[in-house]
């Protein structure tokens, strides 16, 4: 288990406790590269290519960024999504999935479920989790709509959530800021 700090004084760990903190982003060019090869949620999040992971604090919503580096990159407070820049769709962004740990938990409880209910033995291993199988069954729909996932964009200085692929109205937004710590006299 790790700890941090968030600057609003509250203390965040990456311990499941219902309320998750830990995000992980992966790019659709990452996503679609390791289509067939890997586990989706073993082997993605440790890609450098974009793969970014979030620690989100449950007190004042803020986002602390883990780009490439084992130190916060960015710094994001929540916005209202009608204060995002009218000029959005014109701004460089990498487009991918994010989501949580809770995530892994829904997709663990609907295979265990499909499998003892459909007469098998519980035998699926963690590469049968491709990302092409979470593609077919978990994010286009198919099976309902699982929770702790969503469409996003990632911009320099928004991070921008969205229910689906194709939907073009954002959910929630984040918009990078510069943090200043006061000296300690």
């Amino acid at each position: 288990m790790a700890k941090l700090g968030c600057p609003c004084g509250n203390q965040l760990w990456n311990g499941c406790d219902g309320d998750e903190t830990e995000y992980d982003f992966v790019p659709f060019s990452v996503f679609e590269a390791n289509y067939d090869s890997c586990s989706f949620f073993f082997n993605l999040r440790n890609e450098d290519e974009g793969c970014i992971n979030i620690w989100k604090c449950d007190m004042c919503d803020r986002f602390m960024v883990f780009d490439t580096e084992p130190k916060v990159t960015r710094y994001m407070k929540r916005i209202c999504v009608d204060d995002l820049p009218a000029n959005l769709d014109e701004l460089p962004c990498v487009e991918g999935y994010i989501y949580n740990n809770l995530l892994f938990n829904e997709v663990d409880s609907h295979y265990t479920w499909e499998w003892e209910h459909g007469g098998k033995s519980f035998d699926y291993t963690w590469d049968y989790l491709t990302p092409r199988r979470l593609e077919e069954d978990v994010f286009s729909g198919k099976e309902g709509r699982f929770r702790d996932w969503w469409y996003c964009r990632n911009y320099a200085d928004y991070i921008v959530f969205y229910g689906t692929r194709k939907m073009n109205v954002p959910l929630k937004a984040w918009m990078r800021y510069e943090q200043t710590w006061e000296d300690e006299e």
